[in-house]
């Protein structure tokens, strides 16, 4: 009867040293967490808002003026590079700027600084992305804005 105790104890003891291991584990990455390969592609704004007024279509922005400074419906499409354009107006954009995202700070910054968004949210399962521009330094674009962009299927 004792041996079969010994035996049986033996073995419990082997499978609870068989389930525990040395090796770490690989940290588990959120699906949600917003990488820079995760930016390539075309994000379109949907929804932009500023000074608590929204704007979701071009017609929106009529007789809307900030003296020297321009509201826009924006699109970012980042291959490698980024280019940014205004949804409502083809004669407006900046091609080929540099772009890196600060994952700490949660900052995207295009040429270097000249265009700066800070991530308010980022939805991987439905594709969108909140940006405020909280810097440029093209001197044309109203600081403040929060946008609202949706990443498009190809």
């Amino acid at each position: 009867m004792m041996k079969k105790v010994t035996y049986l104890l033996s073995i419990l003891t082997l499978m609870v040293f068989m389930s525990c291991s040395c090796e770490k584990e690989d940290p588990i990455v959120p699906s949600n967490e917003l990488t820079l390969e995760k930016l390539q592609g075309e994000w379109v704004s949907t929804l932009y808002k500023y000074e608590n007024t929204f704007y979701s279509v071009c017609s929106d922005f009529t007789n809307t003026t900030l003296e020297d400074k321009v509201l826009m419906l924006i699109i970012l499409n980042i291959e490698g590079n980024c280019d940014i354009n205004d949804k409502c107006d083809n004669n407006v954009g900046t091609n080929g700027m540099s772009i890196s995202y600060d994952s700490v700070n949660d900052l995207i910054e295009l040429d270097g600084g000249t265009y700066t968004f800070l991530v308010l949210d980022y939805d991987d399962v439905n594709g969108t992305l909140e940006l405020e521009l909280i810097e440029e330094y093209v001197a044309h674009v109203e600081t403040g804005g929060i946008y609202t962009l949706e990443k498009q299927l190809k």
